[in-house]
């Protein structure tokens, strides 16, 4: 089953104004650490090599949770943000990549439970 479109505009537009926030934020942090800021899903908690959690992070205007991965690959430094949404019962994540390894990417899929 495929993401609703109404709850797909809303949830596309939040990842539009987290990694619109994130792009200021994670410049910064990379200077001032050597890295890019990671962010796990549980907002409580803050990943073992980091120095910050998310309260430096705008507030969710939906409901959703998010996770930012740092990486460095064969063609260089990135992030990606990956963006939880529940339609109906039914869990998405989508990936966005920010960096050089493009193939990262990826729309809208159902997380399939067993």
């Amino acid at each position: 089953m495929a993401i609703s479109l109404a709850v797909q505009t809303l949830a596309d537009t939040e990842m539009q104004r987290l990694k619109d926030a994130l792009a200021v934020q994670q410049e910064a942090y990379k200077t001032k650490y050597g890295l890019y800021w990671q962010g796990l899903r549980d907002r409580t908690k803050t990943a073992g090599s980091q120095y910050e959690g998310w309260e430096n992070m705008p507030a969710p205007t939906i409901s959703y949770s998010a996770e930012i991965s740092d990486y460095h690959g064969p063609q260089g430094r990135g992030y990606e943000i990956k963006l939880y949404m529940t339609d109906v019962r039914t869990e998405y994540v989508r990936v966005v990549n920010v960096g050089p390894e493009t193939y990262r990417d990826r729309d809208w899929t159902e997380i399939v439970k067993e």
